[in-house]
């Protein structure tokens, strides 16, 4: 099987829940018990979280070592965190 589809095929179900649990938190922002800026706060965080787990992911299915995905992880992970500050900054 080639690689792209390897990793199409292991970050299908780590998108999905993405989608869901987002869709929960924004929702939850609408409500006056949680205000928008918790859920997005927590939207923030979830979506970092989630890029984190896609390049430990990604590092797993191409290597197959723990090494590769610490690395993996922390690479994607640390670009999601440098957009979501670029992204509070602009805003």
């Amino acid at each position: 099987m080639p690689l792209w589809k390897r990793l199409d095929n292991a970050a299908f179900g780590i998108i999905y829940g993405a989608i869901t649990v987002l869709s929960i938190l924004l929702a939850q922002g609408s409500q006056p018990v949680s205000p928008l800026k918790t859920a997005l706060v927590a939207s923030q965080v979830l979506c970092v979280a989630l890029l984190a787990l896609l390049g430990a992911r990604a590092g797993w299915v191409l290597d197959h070592r723990v090494f590769p995905a610490i690395l993996g992880a922390l690479f994607v992970g640390s670009i999601g965190g440098l957009l979501s500050v670029m992204k509070y900054v602009i805003h």
